[in-house]
């Protein structure tokens, strides 16, 4: 089993961070791809993924699945224990599931969106609009203050009382929103107290550069 992944995509490091906590980082093969080169849009890697996005599950007998929450479905299938996507309790699986959903739409969404639209690096791929990036925080900051509104209940973490995948496509929207001005409004104390929890998992935790 292969994944192929990259150093700094929201997306890989979804699959990585349920990687991590599922003690299976060294159980699959990861092959990191220089996105700044372009190693994902390849005539080779599009035969993987014709739309050359990342990361991509390559099973030993070469099936592929190419998104995020499809790959770690199936390995959670494969690999029911810590329940990160809810286990077999219907109420526990559909809350992981909604509050996921809120995560990816309310949250990576407009992040990503404020990126394209602040990046130098879509500079030149697209026309970037000031008013679209500042939508784009404005929607990310709703969202953070509904889930805030959910953990003011006293639950731990975003889906109930387990880490779960909502978490992980949480905070990584908040890592990847930074860059581009998405930040928790300070008045979500609880949404900010659920952000101190996540750090402390070792699966969350950001490496800082050295300097030599």
């Amino acid at each position: 089993m292969r994944l192929y992944t990259a150093s700094f995509a929201v997306n890989p490091r979804r699959v990585k961070i349920y990687l991590v906590e599922k003690g299976l980082a060294d159980a699959v093969e990861q092959v990191k791809l220089n996105m700044l080169e372009g190693e994902h849009r390849t005539p080779e890697f599009r035969t993987k993924n014709p739309l050359g996005k990342l990361p991509v599950l390559e099973l030993d007998d070469g099936r592929i699945l190419t998104e995020s929450s499809a790959i770690t479905t199936y390995l959670e299938a494969l690999h029911p224990d810590p329940p990160l996507w809810g286990g077999t309790d219907p109420w526990r699986r559909a809350k992981v599931l909604e509050a996921e959903r809120l995560a990816e739409l309310g949250l990576l969404y407009p992040a990503g969106i404020a990126f394209q639209h602040t990046s130098p690096f879509f500079a030149k791929r697209m026309t970037q609009s000031a008013d679209a990036a500042d939508g784009a925080r404005k929607q990310f900051a709703k969202f953070v203050h509904r889930f805030d509104g959910i953990l003011a209940s006293g639950q731990p973490w975003l889906a109930g009382d387990e880490f779960s995948m909502a978490d992980i496509s949480a905070i990584c929207a908040v890592d990847f929103g930074a860059a581009a001005g998405c930040a928790p409004p300070a008045e979500d104390g609880h949404f900010a107290a659920w952000l101190e929890r996540v750090r402390e998992r070792p699966s969350c935790q950001i490496k800082k550069k050295t300097s030599k």
